[in-house]
């Protein structure tokens, strides 16, 4: 990981400036805000990350989805 730098102009917009040695592969990006990350994804492609990341899933890991997904669901309401 490289820091960089944020540039705030006074139009109200932001530019992250990319280091040299990250050659992105598309010049339009759609940007996830996540906690207190931001994510860029390119426009052209946006899947795939998801494909390329398949084969880290183990084979059971959606045994229990459903019993999971309804805890999860159940603790929230509570919350």
């Amino acid at each position: 990981m490289q820091p960089t730098q944020i540039q705030k102009h006074q139009t109200d917009n932001t530019a992250i400036v990319l280091p040299n040695t990250i050659d992105f592969p598309s010049d339009r990006v759609y940007v996830k805000h996540l906690s207190n990350a931001l994510i860029l994804i390119p426009v052209d492609n946006p899947w795939q990350l998801l494909f390329d990341s398949l084969d880290r899933f183990s084979d059971d890991c959606f045994e229990n989805f459903e019993t999971d997904r309804h805890n999860l669901v159940h603790d929230r309401r509570n919350q």
